[in-house]
């Protein structure tokens, strides 16, 4: 089995000599404690920060940061001047403030998310291949325009569609381009197969990446299925510049981005736990300029496996990193469930005081009260659960969202 590339790439990249665990966490620490310093010297926010540690343990001794933390400390968290800032990622739907939380990106940020990004694509991706990028695209350094740069670095051929079209243009971008390989949200693509299925529309991928959502092993066999082609799962936050972790060959989980970030998984009540335990995800970053984070609580969760990757790779891998959940439904969980029902296209749903409701579209005809079973079974006894099911609109329909799925 083919080695995953970004032992390789970190190697050469950051002269990482001898590779190994040992030299890999050297790296890390004098990478830490550059940080540690550039945020002391840059923002009296950070004054709380040793000037440096001794070891990686230590780093556990340095408080831990919110979302909270972040958005009423934006502007102390911003270390560089306003000029050097080339993209703002604003997110209005914070989950534990309402309010809008912004996030500043520098030329070289963005250089190095890329650069991770080719790493990770070119797994699958080879000079000459096409690619369908369905990201959000529009504007320089928006996700979708950084996955072309990354395409292109590789000698592939890039076609930014974004995430708002309907199935139908998406069908007409797909041939157009000729791609053989997409970089998509996982849902919205599942949805775009079983669209093409009914529609009788042949495809020949080659490889897929799917990123900017949870992406459950179930929905990665059900697009493996759909698509037939091996899926590529990566995990990213905007918090982390975008890149965060890829999969290799093995697909055995993915291996995380070492040389920019140093991960720690934690319980709730904020104690590191030992690898191999789930908890929520901490993100250092260890290279970033406008917006470095220090044990960042990121919300999601996930756990570091404690063995080598039978790739052969080094470098420490994440596994089914996902969005924890604050309501009585876990989106993930209901995209599991639902989604083994093949003749459903796409779902949304919504919670009130008058209990669940659901809004199915299926290709095909589907047992309505098996598809009614399936959801309330991951919902509270008492809840009431009201459900209407249409059949797709050739013409005109769309995946129900073109960001982060949500329960309304």
């Amino acid at each position: 089995m083919k080695r995953s590339r970004i032992d390789e790439w970190m190697q050469q990249n950051e002269r990482i000599v001898p590779w190994n665990r040992k030299a890999v966490e050297r790296y890390q620490l004098e990478k830490l404690n550059e940080m540690l310093a550039y945020c002391r010297q840059h923002s009296a926010f950070y004054s709380y920060l040793p000037e440096r540690i001794d070891s990686l343990k230590e780093i556990e001794m340095i408080p831990l940061m919110t979302e909270k933390d972040f958005i009423a400390n934006a502007e102390a968290l911003l270390l560089v001047s306003q000029r050097d800032v080339i993209h703002i990622v604003t997110d209005e739907t914070s989950a534990t403030t309402g309010k809008a939380k912004r996030i500043f990106y520098t030329e070289e940020d963005q250089a190095r998310t890329v650069d991770f990004f080719s790493c990770g694509l070119g797994e699958f991706i080879c000079a000459g291949d096409s690619t369908l990028v369905c990201m959000p695209g529009g504007t320089p350094g928006s996700i979708g325009s950084l996955v072309a740069r990354a395409v292109e670095r590789l000698g592939a051929r890039a076609t930014v569609i974004g995430t708002d079209k309907t199935y139908r243009e998406m069908i007409n971008a797909l041939q157009a381009s000729e791609a053989n390989t997409i970089v998509a949200m996982p849902i919205p693509l599942l949805s775009f197969a079983r669209y093409m299925k009914a529609e009788r529309v042949k495809i020949n991928l080659t490889g897929v990446l799917v990123s900017a959502d949870t992406c459950t092993p179930e929905v990665e066999a059900m697009l493996r299925e759909e698509l037939d082609c091996e899926i590529y799962p990566h995990y990213g936050s905007r918090e982390s510049g975008l890149g965060g972790a890829i999969t290799c060959p093995a697909h055995a989980g993915m291996h995380l981005w070492e040389s920019d970030l140093y991960v720690e998984i934690i319980d709730e009540a904020g104690n590191v736990l030992p690898v191999g335990s789930q908890g929520e995800i901490v993100l250092t970053t260890l290279r970033r300029q406008a917006m470095p984070l220090i044990r960042y609580r990121t919300g999601d969760v996930g756990v570091i496996y404690a063995e080598e990757c039978s790739c052969g790779s080094i470098v420490r891998r994440l596994k089914n990193p996902r969005r924890r959940n604050i309501l009585v439904l876990d989106i993930a969980d209901a995209d599991s469930v639902m989604f083994s029902h093949k003749q459903l296209l796409d779902y949304r749903i919504a919670l009130s005081a008058e209990g669940c409701s659901l809004e199915a579209v299926i290709v095909k005809p589907i047992d309505e009260v098996e598809l009614k079973k399936s959801l309330a079974g991951l919902l509270p006894d008492d809840m009431v659960l009201k459900m209407s099911v249409r059949r797709y609109n050739a013409k005109e329909e769309r995946p129900f969202f073109s960001k982060k799925r949500v329960i309304l």
